[in-house]
């Protein structure tokens, strides 16, 4: 039996299973982040001890955030804990650039957000005072920015811890 991969995302659809909806939707650009439906700055709180989180049979895992500004969408406020839903795993202590769509779950609102470019981690460097009286996609774009530069620094110390582990393995 040949499997017809034109009809797997309507297979996935009919399935209308939140993990699915979050693979299927992937952002290709700061344009498109900034036209999703939701779009937030959160900060993640160090959990209580001896927690773990709320994976749900979907593969979705819910997380508990503090909203530090709403750039587009409702049913998040600034200033205010949420719970968002998401594929990736969510550092605490991290900040967030989320991106995604509103939905449902067990007749609960909630909010999806997308493990591609919808979740990025914001530098603890960046200054979120940079983002005020800008539009929706300059604001996106100066986050992603700001994070291909903490990158860019990452990999350099990579690289540089690499070549100092191949000089020892050389020398023996």
């Amino acid at each position: 039996m040949r499997c017809h991969l034109a009809l797997v995302p309507l297979v996935l659809a009919a399935l209308a299973l939140p993990a699915w909806a979050l693979l299927m939707g992937v952002y290709r650009s700061a344009d498109h982040i900034a036209r999703a439906r939701n779009l937030l700055v959160v900060q993640v709180p160090e959990p209580p001890p001896n927690t773990v989180p709320l994976l749900g049979k979907d593969g979705v895992i819910d997380c508990r955030v503090e909203v530090l500004k709403v750039l587009a969408g409702s049913g998040a406020e600034a200033g205010k804990d949420a719970v968002v839903s998401t594929l990736a795993r969510l550092r605490p202590g991290a900040r967030y650039l989320l991106a995604g769509e509103e939905a449902g779950r067990a007749g609960k609102p909630w909010l999806l957000f997308h493990w591609h470019l919808g979740v990025t981690e914001i530098p603890d460097s960046f200054d979120l005072k940079t983002l005020e009286e800008k539009p929706v996609k300059d604001q996106v774009a100066l986050i992603l920015k700001a994070r291909v530069d903490e990158l860019d620094r990452r990999l350099e110390s990579l690289r540089a811890e690499k070549q100092s582990m191949e000089k020892a393995l050389a020398a023996d």
